[in-house]
């Protein structure tokens, strides 16, 4: 089944692929029929329906959803072939899991813990392995946040608490900033709103 789908700068395209064996096609400018490859995850997975995530370059991330087990299973899949895991647990998982990848391979994955006042954050580096997850907090309930890794790596995260949005960064390695309210008087945000990062 398809799982998810982009464009490269060249005006190629390609398409991951999920089921019993991940595959990732490829079609470059002006070809009619693409090239498969198999995507290096640890495991086979019943899961169809989770979105994947991938950038420009062929770098993806394969997020499984385990009702059973309460978790995610996330695995970052650089085109070279290299790859590494995590499970993200999670109280809700009825809920998309909140997951990125820029274009220069940097991932990053997370999701709020059960008291609903914080949320936890991995960042994983280009090439390298998933960093242990760093706690975000706000100051009251986290009503929505998204994520986005910027050019120079660091990812940005953005939330709504307690009538207020608030900004942070972070990289891999590293705790994250201290979040700053950018705005206030916000209302109607619920935890099934989308946040969006232009």
């Amino acid at each position: 089944a398809p799982r998810a789908a982009v464009a490269d700068a060249t005006g190629g395209f390609t398409l991951l692929t999920g089921g019993r064996s991940p595959d990732r096609w490829s079609w470059p400018p002006g070809a009619v029929r693409p090239t498969a490859s198999g995507l290096a995850a640890p495991e086979s997975s019943d899961d169809s329906e989770t979105p994947w995530a991938a950038n420009s370059r062929g770098d993806a991330l394969l997020i499984d959803r385990r009702l059973e087990l309460g978790d995610y299973r996330v695995v970052a899949v650089d085109v070279n072939g290299a790859s590494s895991a995590t499970i993200v647990r999670s109280y809700r998982v009825d809920q998309r899991l909140a997951a990125v990848i820029g274009q220069d391979g940097t991932a990053a994955v997370a999701d709020e813990f059960e008291d609903g006042t914080a949320f936890g954050l991995s960042i994983r580096p280009p090439g390298g392995q998933w960093g242990p997850v760093a706690v975000v907090r706000g100051p009251d309930y986290i009503d929505a946040f998204t994520l986005r890794v910027l050019a120079d790596g660091r990812v940005a995260v953005v939330f709504a608490s307690a009538g207020q949005v608030f900004v942070t960064h972070a990289r891999a390695g590293a705790d994250p900033d201290t979040p700053v309210a950018i705005a206030s008087g916000v209302r109607w945000i619920s935890n099934g709103s989308n946040l969006t990062l232009a």
